[in-house]
């Protein structure tokens, strides 16, 4: 393996991916377990990534900056392979890889995040799925436990069995204040119509403290099959 790891993947975009990448890197660093962030491309963020600047501070590992772990970065809130061509700054898998690999040696494993969906294009013929490939880490899936979860996670998990990806989980995650109606019975109906049972449904977290993140991961998320059981 490249780089051994974990790649967080949502259903959608603001899915909870940045939420459960910040409790699962806190928890990792409680454990001195190096868990390395790494957010290939993140676009909206001028002129600072936000979503970096949440992953290393949870991770809390020397000498690791937000710069380190997002290399490429856009101002425009709009697909990768769009906002490269606005920016005129091309995404390469050569380059992606080359980052993953650096990152890597500075620690004991990789937690990639994508930008966005699974099928969000970076560049021609490289969406987040390939990152799989790329990096040769295990996909987690990150759906938003919300009406229309079962539809978008069923979807999501027919493609990474089509592409025959490899796959670590599925994670639903409470984005918004849960309905009694709806959202308890997401986890049963996924896994009544795909054969894969949810790891947890995290609750929803307002905050961004990477403890109360941590805590909440730990309690919510099966975590023993993740990185070999060392988060558990």
């Amino acid at each position: 393996m490249l780089t051994p790891g974990l790649l967080i993947v949502g259903t959608d975009t603001g899915v909870g991916k940045t939420t459960l990448a910040q409790g699962l890197l806190r928890i990792a660093s409680r454990k001195h377990f190096r868990l390395v962030p790494y957010k290939p491309v993140e676009t909206g963020c001028a002129p600072h990534p936000e979503d970096a600047r949440r992953l290393c501070a949870a991770a809390d590992l020397p000498g690791l900056r937000p710069d380190d772990i997002a290399p490429f970065r856009f101002a425009h809130p709009v697909a990768p392979s769009v906002a490269a061509r606005l920016a005129g700054t091309p995404i390469s898998a050569q380059a992606l890889r080359s980052h993953a690999r650096d990152l890597r040696a500075r620690g004991d494993a990789l937690l990639v995040e994508s930008a966005g969906g699974l099928l969000t294009p970076y560049a021609s013929g490289l969406t987040s799925s390939s990152l799989s490939e790329l990096f040769a880490v295990d996909i987690l899936l990150v759906a938003p436990n919300r009406v229309g979860a079962i539809n978008q996670a069923a979807l999501a998990l027919a493609e990474i069995r089509h592409r025959q990806l490899r796959f670590a989980g599925l994670v639903l995650v409470q984005v918004a204040p849960p309905s009694p109606l709806t959202e308890v019975h997401n986890a049963a109906e996924i896994a009544a119509l795909t054969g894969i049972t949810p790891l947890g449904t995290l609750r929803h977290c307002p905050g961004q403290d990477p403890d109360q993140l941590a805590n909440a991961v730990a309690a919510d998320i099966s975590l023993g099959g993740l990185f070999g059981g060392v988060l558990a």
